[in-house]
């Protein structure tokens, strides 16, 4: 196997002296490895053949068949700065078959070979170095992913796949990122507002998080910027969701979000009512098998506070798709008349697959529904009905209930 050589030489002349680093050179047509005898220099140099390094780095490849790069005849030279010279020692291995990203290695690890595998062009390395940052921190809940470099938090808030609690946890990193990084409200505003504010998906964030973010708008972003994407996502929130519109091009992905952002329409008239959209991917809804039941975000109605939890749920020896609708704070009535329903593959219409009463009573335990009346298996199998593309839309209506009153006589 063709590896780096270890062979090194230093130099004593002063005309090609550059300080702070280490030059590496590599055989642009051949396989064997250049010789000492061939450079001269100040300072160190390792001396590798590039037949591996051609096949596996774009960059380095672009290089070879440029003659601007050929330095000393058929030898390249390239100089990498002492702080980055163990994390390209780390690619070069990668690229020989020598060193391989795992999974108990840590941040600065990770950050450095992605920040150099993405300069020289090596897409595997670095793809594998972002799916491992993505998979161990993808929570942002490790205060370590506050020293990472611009360039890799950057990457990581684009990606789909982050882990995180909800929207709010994004925004919240970056306001903390760019404090940590950014002593000066001038730089960190300037940061958040080029860099981070188009990654942050605001129509996801809870409500109550859409309010902070004005009220530090000034302290973070912008004021005028972070108002218009508050107003927008605060629309998107109580507008039909682009699934049900039919604009589904226009949809912005969800992350892995655990708690569910939601898309609420709410009327007073003639009675209070609230019309609660949400979707899960079959991936989400398989997890449930093996995990606890996925929360939605908390939403206000009836000067009450609700959350919606589905769960694998198991009932004697039958195990069904089930919804909860919780109680966080206790709303006007004692009792809500509620409705399921599910887009199904046959058109655009929603059929009603459960109806049920929630009442409102002190320290109950939630009841899960079964909502479409069918076995896990069944619901969760390839032909299922309600999957879309592998995507369950539900519908979730609750109504407030008028109870007669009766007036005792003192």
């Amino acid at each position: 196997m063709d590896v780096p050589s270890i062979s090194s030489t230093e130099g004593s002349g002063t005309s090609r002296q550059q300080r702070g680093g280490t030059r590496y050179a590599w055989n642009l047509d051949n396989i064997t490895s250049s010789t000492d005898t061939e450079i001269e220099s100040t300072e160190k140099w390792y001396i590798v053949s590039s037949i591996l390094l051609k096949a596996n780095s774009l960059y380095l490849y672009e290089c070879s068949i440029d003659p601007r790069w050929r330095t000393e005849g058929d030898v390249a030279t390239i100089h990498i700065r002492s702080s980055e010279e163990p994390a390209f020692k780390k690619l070069l291995e990668f690229i020989h078959g020598c060193y391989a990203p795992r999974t108990s290695s840590n941040v600065s690890e990770l950050s450095q070979v992605m920040v150099v595998a993405k300069r020289f062009r090596v897409s595997t390395c670095y793809d594998i170095c972002e799916a491992l940052l993505i998979r161990n921190y993808g929570s942002l809940e490790h205060p370590e992913l506050l020293t990472l470099p611009l360039s890799v938090v950057l990457q990581l808030l684009q990606s789909n796949d982050l882990e995180v609690e909800s929207e709010d946890i994004v925004y919240r990193f970056a306001t903390e990122w760019g404090k940590k990084n950014h002593s000066t409200i001038r730089r960190r505003r300037l940061a958040l507002n080029i860099y981070f504010q188009p990654l942050i998906r605001f129509r996801y964030m809870s409500n109550d998080m859409l309010t902070t973010a004005l009220r530090e708008g000034d302290t973070n972003f912008s004021f005028n910027s972070i108002y218009n994407d508050v107003a927008k996502a605060r629309r998107y929130k109580t507008s039909p969701p682009d699934w049900l519109s039919g604009n589904a091009g226009a949809r912005l992905a969800e992350r892995a979000y655990k708690r569910k952002p939601l898309n609420i329409l709410k009327k007073s008239n003639p009675r209070a009512s609230c019309r609660v959209h949400l979707s899960f991917t079959r991936l989400e809804c398989t997890r449930l098998v093996r995990s606890s039941p996925a929360c939605s975000e908390e939403f206000e109605f009836d000067e009450g506070r609700f959350s919606i939890r589905v769960a694998n749920t198991l009932a004697d020896t039958y195990r069904y798709f089930g919804l909860a609708l919780q109680i966080v704070r206790y709303p006007m009535k004692a009792s809500y008349s509620c409705t399921a329903s599910s887009k199904t593959k046959e058109g655009d219409q929603h059929v009603v697959t459960h109806t049920w009463e929630l009442k409102v009573l002190p320290r109950v335990p939630d009841a899960y529904e079964d909502l479409f009346s069918m076995s896990w298996k069944d619901f969760i199998r390839e032909d299922s009905p309600f999957f879309i593309d592998n995507k369950l839309y539900l519908v979730i209506e609750i109504e407030a209930i008028d109870l007669p009153c009766v007036i005792l006589d003192q």
